[in-house]
């Protein structure tokens, strides 16, 4: 393995000190239950980071220039010699990473309406520490000779041009819970969620016009939604439903986005888009039956499908247009799942039970991931000089975009025997 200190590898060791404690506490009156919680965290990268982002590894000296361009002399009476003036902005030192921590309140809050009816209120502060590559990658501050060819860690933490920071995020939420009937209740709730100092590589320029990218906190994002539960239990028999309808968006999807976009001359996203996890909305159902000696239950799920990225195919007057990311939705998907079991008769003592688990029972193939021309898996708009090009023993051309990882697993069966002596 070559050392670290070329562009071919990337080898260290770190000891990052990372800790956490919080307190919390319950306080319960006649229709009230209160939470009252806060926990800290701490974080210690141990490394260091150039001061200077525009020359980070030193590779290139600059020295004092007067006005005609040419560099400014110094008499150095050890040396014996006139010596260039060093240009100290334009240098790096290597700075120890600074300790951050975070302080996260939490609050609950359940009140009683009457006897069959349960107001409940949440809010609270979470935090997320970067991945440890966003820290350390590149950890010789090393930069290539090509535009956008490489992406640099940051152990700059809690600084506040061009620092990193853990990811915060902000969450409120209100329900009411009430009973409908002995053994059937609904659930109504709402959230909001903002999340802050999302990860993303923001492109900075060396002195000699080369740009890379560099781990730091810019993008924003936020999710709304509602729930809706239902259940029923009677006797052995039990059903629940769950409705979400959510809204998910924020300035970039994921950390590379603006970097990508920047080293492919396009357009920097500048408005709120549709996150690629974002799904309108969801809907499961379970219901089953349990005795003392068998039981099964169904769940069935059905989801609209996650956004992705439409592309025109060429010539089509869709091209001249900067189309946002994630601009459209997959198709609606399903699927159902089995599980149950059977006790068997007592044998030398032992208690033994048979488990079966059918995981999507239909046999469904529902799209995770689609051609981006046609929004759909296992198609593609192929032209008669595709498949004229096309020069293999191997394969065919529908075998470049069919690919069966675009589909869900399909059915999967589990027997399994459960013996206690």
């Amino acid at each position: 393995m070559l050392g670290n200190n070329t562009l071919d590898a990337d080898s260290y060791t770190k000891k990052p000190v990372d800790g956490s404690f919080f307190f919390q506490d319950k306080m319960e009156f006649d229709e009230m239950v209160i939470n009252l919680g806060v926990r800290y965290d701490y974080f210690d990268a141990n490394t260091v980071y150039p001061s200077q982002r525009r020359n980070p590894s030193n590779s290139s000296t600059y020295y004092v220039k007067d006005s005609l361009g040419v560099p400014i002399l110094i008499w150095d009476s050890e040396l014996q010699d006139s010596v260039k003036v060093l240009d100290e902005p334009r240098m790096s030192e290597f700075l120890d990473s600074k300790s951050i921590y975070q302080i996260s309140p939490r609050f609950g809050l359940a009140y009683q309406l009457g006897n069959r009816a349960v107001l409940h209120f949440s809010y609270g502060h979470f935090f997320q520490m970067p991945a440890y590559s966003a820290i350390y990658a590149n950890d010789a501050f090393l930069v290539g000779s090509a535009d956008y060819g490489t992406t640099m860690g940051n152990g700059n933490l809690g600084g506040e041009t061009l620092g990193l920071n853990a990811q915060k995020t902000v969450s409120y939420e209100i329900g009411l819970w009430q009973e409908l009937a002995e053994g059937m209740g609904v659930e109504v709730n709402l959230y909001y969620r903002d999340i802050y100092d999302l990860l993303t590589v923001a492109v900075v320029t060396t002195y000699n016009q080369i740009n890379y990218g560099l781990n730091t906190n810019k993008d924003y994002g936020n999710v709304r939604g509602l729930e809706v539960k239902f259940d029923f239990n009677k006797g052995g028999f039990r059903t629940n439903m769950n409705y979400t309808l959510q809204y998910t968006k924020g300035n970039a999807d994921n950390p590379q986005q603006t970097f990508n976009r920047a080293g492919s001359k396009i357009d920097e996203v500048n408005k709120m888009i549709l996150m690629s996890w974002d799904q309108r909305h969801t809907f499961n159902v379970s219901a089953g039956y349990t005795a003392s000696n068998y039981g099964g239950f169904f769940t069935g799920y059905v989801n609209s499908g996650t956004t992705y990225s439409y592309s025109p195919m060429t010539g089509s007057p869709l091209v001249n247009i900067n189309l946002a990311p994630n601009n459209n939705y997959k198709a609606l998907g399903y699927h159902v799942d089995f599980t149950g079991f059977l006790s068997l008769p007592q044998v030398f003592g032992a208690n033994a039970r048979l488990n079966l688990s059918v995981y999507n029972v239909l046999d469904r193939y529902n799209e995770n991931w689609v051609n981006s021309t046609t929004g759909r898996a296992y198609s593609d708009i192929v032209e008669e000089g595709d498949i004229e090009g096309h020069r293999s023993k191997f394969n065919t051309y529908d075998d470049r975009y069919k690919n069966p990882g675009m589909f869900s697993t399909p059915r999967e069966i589990k027997i399994g025997l459960e013996v206690e002596l």
